[in-house]
């Protein structure tokens, strides 16, 4: 019997003992949760800042691709000249057409997650909103070429409004890419010269 009592107050000591250690110590298991938490909530946001930015960069490789089609202006002097007027202006059309999609899309991305991911997209905005509005001008001047049997000439208010535009969509691209090439290089995806979009 004595020692059933011994055995029950041996075990009262050592839960005794538990708990007072316990009480010493209340946050640690808190602590690792909270760390492995934050830890968490970081990689989920530097994987989603990396996908928004690969989104943007799928844009950009799109637009460079319209950019091109512009054939180094060679479609602007063949407008002027009217040779091949009809497939001038069939081209103009898809690429304003292409333009405006591609302003729409840059309209749904999101940037949040990215460094300075708002003015970026602001900017990515502006840019593309003045090159649809040259390359919409462009189009209103081959059509009216085409319409007037190629009189009009370089004389077109949309096409003097085309090339007034120039300067400010190259200065208005370079304020992008001065803001997207760090991006990209920080994640490994394509740097732009405003040429290019």
């Amino acid at each position: 019997m004595l020692v059933g009592i011994l055995a029950g107050g041996l075990g009262l000591a050592a839960a005794a003992a538990a708990i007072a250690v316990i009480a010493l110590h209340p946050g640690k298991s808190s602590s690792t949760d909270t760390s492995s938490s934050s830890s968490a909530a970081s990689s989920s946001l530097a994987t989603t800042a990396r996908s928004q930015a690969a989104a943007v960069n799928h844009l950009l490789m799109i637009s460079e691709q319209s950019r091109s089609r512009w054939n180094s202006n060679v479609l602007v002097s063949n407008v002027g000249q009217c040779i091949n007027i009809a497939s001038d202006v069939s081209q103009i059309q898809q690429i304003a057409n292409q333009r405006s999609s591609e302003y729409s899309q840059a309209t749904a991305l999101q940037t949040n997650a990215i460094a300075n991911g708002r003015t970026l997209k602001s900017q990515l905005m502006r840019a593309l909103r003045i090159s649809l509005t040259i390359d919409n001008d462009y189009l209103k001047w081959a059509q009216e070429q085409q319409n007037s049997g190629c009189t009009v000439g370089t004389d077109s208010t949309y096409y003097q409004q085309a090339t007034a535009l120039n300067s400010q969509a190259t200065g208005d691209k370079q304020v992008f890419v001065d803001t997207w090439n760090p991006v990209a290089m920080k994640y490994g995806l394509t740097q732009f010269e405003a040429g290019d979009i």
